[in-house]
Parts: C-alpha cells; structure tokens; sequence
C-alpha cells in the first residue's frame, strides 16, 4: 500500500531549525522547510526561485578585478568593478535587458596584487562608496546622481 503525502500550499515560516523538526505541536511546523536551497519565502506562502545572475560586461586587458554593487535607490543599480587596468569601470545595472558601461575612471593606484585587500562602505545617504586598502590611501567614489550629462561619478582620495 502506497504513503499519502500531504500537499503543502504554504512555506511562510521559512527554513527551520534543527531544534523544530519534532515540535509537530507549533504552528510554524506545518508551515516550514527543513531545508531550502536557490529560493526564497515570501511572506504570502509561496517559495520563488532565487535571482540569478547576468553578464554586466567585461574589462579587456584586465586579470584581476573586485565587484561592489551600489544601489541608489529601488529603482536605480550600479556595479563598480575596480580593475588592475588601471581603472574603475562604473555599469549601470537599472536598465532590465542590456547593462550599460556609464563611465570609466582611468589612472587608479589599485594594482594586481591590491585587489583581492580592496575593502569598502558605503554610508546610508547611498552617495558615496569609501574604498580602503593596506598600501593604498583611502579613496572615495562619490556619485552625483544631479548631472544628466557627464561624468556622475568622481574618484579622489579622502
């Protein structure tokens, strides 16, 4: 005779603990994952496939390069890509179909074996990203969302 499997509509509880697999008496139990993997619970009940990735754009020439997304806002996306070119390519990520290059700050102090030290922060206004290194001076890259033409981003050392 075959097990009847109960259909499950609702993963609002999300991934649970170890410590919840016995606890059949809670209400999160009958709502939980004992492990989810490349998805994510809505807070409605259904789990969705988790956000991939996409091709943004490639650096010719460079061997080495550090990644740092920056969000303006909902609606706006960056990602610095910081290169031992030397330069700071900037990828306008807003647009859904095709990443746009908006700009390239050439002549950076970075080189190949700085790269992988490269750490960063950005503060909560989301106008400027503070990159620091162990042998490089502090730089900040501030955008300047105001321009509609021309550069919107500068690279200077603090």
């Amino acid at each position: 005779m075959s097990k009847v499997q109960p259909i499950f509509r609702s993963f609002a509880a999300g991934e649970l603990s170890p410590r919840m697999y016995s606890r059949t008496d809670a209400t999160a139990w009958a709502s939980g994952l004992a492990k989810l993997e490349n998805a994510i619970c809505t807070s409605l009940g259904p789990v969705i496939r988790r956000f991939g990735t996409r091709y943004a754009g490639n650096s010719v020439g460079a061997t080495k390069a550090k990644v740092i997304g920056f969000d303006v806002d909902v609606s706006t996306a960056y990602a610095i890509c910081i290169t031992d070119k030397p330069e700071v390519v900037i990828i306008n990520l807003s647009t859904p179909s095709v990443p746009v290059v908006e700009q390239r700050i050439a002549a950076t102090p970075w080189t190949t074996t700085q790269i992988p030290f490269i750490q960063h922060d950005s503060p909560p206004e989301n106008q400027a990203i503070f990159i620091v290194s162990p042998e490089v001076a502090p730089y900040e890259l501030v955008y300047d969302g105001t321009q509609l033409a021309g550069s919107k981003w500068s690279l200077a050392i603090i």
